[in-house]
C-alpha cells in the first residue's frame, strides 16, 4: 500500500493513535489527534470523501455493497 500523499499517512497514524489509545484505556485528552493528522497544522485534513476512498483503497479496493456492515461508512456513528 502507498499513500498518494503525506495526508493520507498523517490521517491513518492519526487513526492508529486513537485506536492505540481507545485500547489501553487512556484519556482521549492525552493526544492531540487533529495535531497527528495534520502535522502539527502544516497538513489540511482530509475530507469524508477523501477518508472513504482511502478506506476503501486500504480495504483492496472492495466495493462498498461487498463489506460487511460494520466496515460500511453509512453516516451513522456508534455510540457506547
Amino acid at each position: 500500500m502507498t499513500f498518494r500523499n503525506s495526508r493520507e499517512l498523517a490521517s491513518v497514524l492519526a487513526g492508529l493513535r486513537m485506536l492505540q489509545n481507545h485500547i489501553l484505556g487512556s484519556n482521549p485528552d492525552n493526544l492531540d489527534f487533529d495535531d497527528i493528522r495534520t502535522d502539527a497544522g502544516s497538513l489540511k485534513p482530509l475530507a469524508i470523501d477523501e477518508s472513504d476512498g482511502l478506506c476503501m483503497r486500504l480495504n483492496c479496493g472492495r466495493r462498498s455493497d461487498s463489506l460487511p456492515p460494520w466496515m460500511r461508512r453509512e453516516g451513522k456513528r456508534r455510540t457506547k
